[in-house]
């Protein structure tokens, strides 16, 4: 069910403003069409949006065509434009007639949902939740605009997209839609199983303790050619049943100190200063192997740090992953975040093609406060000025999660452009989807976050709740929050849509 929790019946006059407009309905009459200048399906979906969200505001309906005949006012949807990179977009309106214009990929339809954020009043808030105000006259202001994202991939995990529209709304994707055959990290094991190797080949898999370790929490033995005959001859096949699509993931299994120490992924590792040495080495034989994809791996714990000599080539992926930071202030700012922003910052002198997986709520306690909302700008801001052109702001997928809707909508925000102020954000989420209740929750997360700064406590993504007693969660405030919670119910009382 559609939760429109604003509709108020409205007109958006003519003569309400100074400039000239153009008219796309006049009093519940359509006066516009939407041209799709390139019959593809990404325009088709750009125009599609745009004419279903004008009649949810107007009543009307404005046709969609890709010939405009003599149509004097019209809205074309998919030219391109130089002026914005992927993903990004140009909307210019002027003398009765309105283009957005891509620079590659979903440009189009991101141009659309800013048009009619932006122009046309419609904000969408989480999966199915958005306001609008009711017009049976809709026009646009004269418009020259363009934007391009601050990333390339931008990623929430969060269980409102289900809702496609929110998706899109949110400029968002997801894995699938982007690496193939949704290998997009830890695949060794799906490349080279250990199940079917193992046992006949365990010289395929990492030596330590003495041993050589077949297993799905074990690595590769990165030195041994044959190992990387079979993994080039796997990805060749898979790059062959899947043409359309550019990234896969060669990465790392899941697991801490499981890497290969046998005579000659020690000799290359110590030479390189890091265990991501043997790691890049690899990734480059693909990457030259198939100049045409892109080979993303991981820098994720012993792989975290870069190597000392080799350099990744334009077409190898760094997934780099902060998962070890604390997270009470931003990372440059913490023991354990200094060691990973060396690391970055290392990553970014030798490449610039990394994407940056950063943790956004308590794994273990999902529904525990993770007051992490003041940082999120700064890391953000950090990993787009070096050198991150792809962002997993992994803020947990489940619905209840700690302020999961305004977290989500707040980092997709932030990862089209990182220069926003968090605060506002907020507040204009809080607006939109708690109504009254607004004042209440903003002083309870400023409060806690206070709290939490002021108690010199770290804020980790696996904390127990009980190591914060002393602390944000100490009893009096606890009587505090309770006390804001209730109030903020008061508020919403005659609103049952958000008291909900």
């Amino acid at each position: 069910m559609k939760k429109i929790l604003v509709a108020a019946a409205a007109l958006m006059s003519a003569t309400a403003v100074a400039y000239p407009q153009m008219t796309l309905v006049d009093k519940g009459k359509p006066k516009a069409q939407i041209v799709i200048a390139e019959d593809n399906e990404t325009n088709r979906q750009a125009a599609l949006l745009l004419q279903d969200f004008i009649n949810r505001i107007s009543g009307a309906e404005l046709a969609v065509t890709t010939d405009p005949g003599k149509a004097r006012h019209t809205i074309t949807i998919g030219g391109k434009t130089d002026k914005a990179g992927e993903d990004g977009f140009a909307i210019l309106c002027a003398d009765g007639r309105a283009s957005i214009m891509s620079g590659g990929d979903k440009g189009a339809i991101y141009g659309v949902v800013t048009l009619l954020e932006k122009y046309l009043g419609v904000d969408y808030y989480a999966d199915e939740t958005y306001t609008l105000t009711e017009a049976g006259t809709v026009a646009l202001p004269p418009i020259d605009l363009s934007e391009t994202p601050a990333f390339r991939y931008r990623q929430s995990q969060s269980y409102c997209s289900k809702d496609p529209i929110y998706k899109v709304w949110m400029r968002l994707e997801e894995p699938s839609e982007v690496f193939i055959d949704n290998m997009w990290v830890h695949t060794f094991d799906r490349l080279l199983p250990s199940d079917v190797y193992g046992e006949a080949h365990p010289e395929y898999y990492a030596y330590f303790n003495g041993r050589r370790n077949p297993g799905n929490h074990s690595q590769w033995c990165l030195t041994n050619p044959e190992v990387f005959d079979i993994v080039a001859g796997k990805l060749d096949s898979i790059f062959k049943a899947h043409p359309d699509k550019k990234i896969i993931s060669v990465s790392q299994n899941d697991g801490n100190d499981t890497y290969c120490a046998c005579d000659e992924c020690r000799a290359v590792n110590e030479y390189e200063g890091s265990q991501a040495g043997t790691y890049v080495r690899f990734m480059n034989k693909l990457a030259a192997r198939f100049p045409d994809k892109e080979i993303s791996t991981l820098a994720y714990l012993f792989t975290m740090k870069p190597p000392r000599h080799t350099r990744p080539l334009p077409n190898v992926n760094i997934m780099l992953c902060d998962i070890d930071c604390k997270r009470e202030v931003p990372l440059t700012d913490n023991a354990s975040g200094r060691e990973f922003v060396e690391a970055l910052e290392g990553w970014a002198a030798i490449s610039d093609n990394i994407f940056v997986w950063d943790y956004c709520i308590n794994f273990d306690n999902m529904v525990s406060c993770f007051p992490n909302f003041h940082i999120l700008q700064d890391n953000i801001r950090l990993f787009h000025e070096n050198n991150a052109t792809m962002h997993f702001a992994q803020a947990g997928g489940t619905r209840g999660c700690d302020f999961a809707e305004m977290r989500a909508y707040v980092l997709s925000k932030l990862m089209w452009n990182p220069y926003q102020d968090t605060d506002s954000l907020m507040l204009h989420f809080m607006r939109g989807y708690y109504g009254d209740a607004t004042p209440y929750l903003f002083r309870y997360h400023k409060i806690m976050e206070g709290a939490l700064l002021g108690s010199r406590g770290e804020l980790w993504i696996y904390d127990s709740p009980i190591s914060h007693k002393d602390g944000m969660l100490n009893g009096n405030l606890l009587k505090t929050y309770d006390d804001l919670f209730d109030k903020a119910e008061a508020a919403v009382a005659d609103d049952s849509l958000r008291l909900a």
